[in-house]
């Protein structure tokens, strides 16, 4: 520490001086040290009168700012008279003001308290500068030390995600969504139906309950919350319509309708909702390669489809034979080529596609996994079986269905056995599959769904008695609905309480009986089975075998004698089969050996099949 330009007549002084600054700011300790030794060495300096401490120069003006500055050094100094000091160097100059400070002049004292008050005050700022680089440091520690947490944490929740919550529990299997599509009808036109419970009871074995399967229906909305997932498996269950290049979706109002995503509708879809979460796509459709190419352009990984005509079980037997392989961990391209060489061994000629980005894809480790077989979501259980060659009311089936969904109560009536009872489970299978209006909520009387579908077959008994209020009390659950099959129309089976809409059943179409005959029959039918022989001409063969359409068109003209009464065509045709004779145009004699065969018949057998035969 240095003084500037001091003169110190008295060394005493300054020795008294240095005690009380030591003794006043201990951390000036090592200054005092330096400014003692300093005195030492001026005051035995040989041949020297005065002795100068060089050292930066203050001006008395600079005084008061200083002490204003700090006012806590104001305060520490106001003990050894700097106050007075102040006070003179305030007063002017013409009063000649001293201050008797130990034997030390005015001016001496002034540039003595100046020089410490500047050393001080720049002791201070340093030690607020230094201190502030320290705030600084500190608070930039702390965010890196907060940066650093976060992304420890961020990596932990990544390492949870892929590994489990645990870190010995195995990888989250992927979830395998299953959207199938079999509405009946496409304009006026009827749509074959898939064999969905079939098919999703062979992929359930095939996984054998190592992954989770979902099932819903395909809509246009359905498959687009499918498409926004990540890592999802997707399996499509549907037709493609090759003439109106399209895929067969229903409708999202619900109805037996379907909905057509052409291929046009696709590409704006899959504009608006990427596919690159489709960890793989099975596309279980007929000539559905372009699609596929489709969809693996807009991201989906691995694809697989079929460029030719399959059917729906060797569709199905395919999906079992790619998704047991893939469950037992063989690669996607092994895994496609062990289920394509066992479907060409059982006969299936369909030309299997494979669409993938090149990587050696194989599905996670499935095995620790066990979760409940699909089959169960299809909650069909307890209910009959599904009626065979169940063919026509189509648009029946719609109608009663779009009225559910606004009305609680539907009567389906006719007043002799035109299929009323296989119509009531028809619509009962469509509507209980999952994602549809009434899913795995149906239940025929007298067992009872929870807040679904109640169907109540000959249910005029039960609405003349006390059993009409326990029908009632059921349409107090919320989402409760009652569709009765009746002899007759009933308008107001509730007394006001419920509308109830009533659908009159009619007769079948002569070319729907006419489908039906073809379908029971047991052998194909001859030119001599539909003409009477007076009919045939020499140049026909009477033997030739008729392709379904001729046949069609020519039993369509004898269905009249069953009087649209679909359960007197099934009867009948069960007579026609290997080795029974030609019926030769006559099939009112098929009605007469159903009566000696099942007299009980005999009072359905319509009138105009008597008048036919005498």
């Amino acid at each position: 520490c240095s003084l500037p330009g001091l003169w110190w007549p008295s060394h005493d002084v300054a020795m008294w001086w240095t005690k009380s600054v030591v003794k006043k700011w201990p951390h000036l300790q090592r200054r005092a040290a330096h400014f003692v030794a300093t005195s030492e060495n001026l005051k035995h300096s040989k041949g020297s009168t005065t002795g100068l401490i060089p050292g930066p120069s203050t001006s008395t003006t600079e005084f008061p700012r200083l002490l204003s500055a700090e006012p806590a050094l104001q305060e520490k100094l106001s003990s050894w008279g700097v106050s007075q000091v102040r006070a003179n160097l305030q007063a002017p100059r013409s009063q000649k003001s001293e201050v008797h400070c130990h034997g030390l002049e005015q001016q001496q004292w002034v540039r003595f308290l100046e020089t410490w008050v500047q050393l001080l005050c720049g002791e201070a700022s340093v030690t607020r500068e230094r201190l502030a680089i320290a705030e600084a440091e500190v608070q930039k520690s702390a965010e890196r030390e907060e940066c650093l947490r976060q992304q420890v944490e961020d990596l932990q929740a990544q390492l949870k995600a892929s590994q489990g919550c645990d870190a010995g529990a195995p990888a989250p299997a992927p979830r395998l969504q299953v959207l199938y599509a079999s509405p009946l009808s496409c304009g006026q036109h009827a749509v074959s139906q898939l064999r969905v419970e079939e098919e999703v009871r062979t992929i359930s074995d095939a996984v054998a309950g190592t992954m989770q399967i979902d099932v819903d229906v395909a809509t246009p909305t359905s498959l687009r919350k499918a498409l926004s997932e990540r890592a999802i498996w997707l399996h499509l269950s549907l037709h493609c319509w090759k003439k109106h290049n399209a895929l067969v979706l229903e409708s999202t109002a619900g109805g037996a309708q379907a909905r057509l995503l052409r291929l046009q509708d696709l590409k704006l879809l899959l504009q608006n909702c990427r596919a690159d979460g489709v960890e793989f796509l099975f596309l279980s459709a007929c000539e559905s390669q372009e699609f596929g190419s489709i969809f693996r352009a807009a991201g989906a990984k691995h694809v697989v489809c079929c460029a030719s005509p399959v059917s729906d079980a060797s569709a199905a037997q395919f999906a079992g034979l790619l998704y047991h392989e893939l469950a037992h961990q063989k690669s996607l391209h092994d895994a496609f080529e062990s289920a394509a060489r066992h479907a060409q061994v059982n006969g299936d000629g369909a030309r299997y596609s494979l669409l993938s980005d090149g990587s050696a894809w194989r599905g996670p480790q499935l095995a620790l996994h066990a979760y409940p077989p699909a089959t169960t979501a299809l909650k069909t259980e307890g209910l009959p079986r599904p009626v065979e060659d169940f063919v026509g009311r189509l648009d029946i089936v719609d109608g009663a269905l779009q009225a559910l969904r606004t009305r609680r109560c539907v009567v389906l009536h006719c007043a002799t056995a035109l299929g009323r009872s296989s119509l009531l489970v028809q619509i009962a299978r469509y509507a209980c599959m999952p994602g549809r209006i009434f899913d795995g909520r149906v239940a025929f009387f007298p067992k009872k769904p929870a807040g679904g579908l109640w169907i109540v077959d000959d249910a005029d008994a039960l609405l003349a008695g006390e059993g009409r209020q326990q029908l009632q009390r059921h349409l107090e659950t919320e989402g409760a609905a009652l569709l009765l099959g009746c002899r007759s129309a009933h308008y107001n089976p509730f007394h006001g309480d419920v509308k109830a809409i009533n659908i009159h059943l009619p007769s079948l179409q002569p070319r729907e009986l006419a489908d039906i005959f073809l379908k029971r029959c047991h052998r194909m039918l001859s030119l001599a089975d539909v003409v009477a022989p007076e009919e045939i001409k020499p140049s026909d063969q009477a033997e030739r075998v008729l392709h379904r359409d001729e046949a069609l068109e020519r039993l369509e003209a004898k269905m009249g004698v069953f009087s649209g009464l679909p359960g007197l065509v099934r009867l009948a045709a069960a007579h026609v089969f290997e080795g029974s004779p030609s019926i030769c145009g006559n099939f009112s004699n098929l009605l007469l050996k159903l009566c000696d065969s099942t007299p009980a018949f005999c009072h359905g057998i319509p009138d105009v099949c008597m008048a036919e035969n005498g």
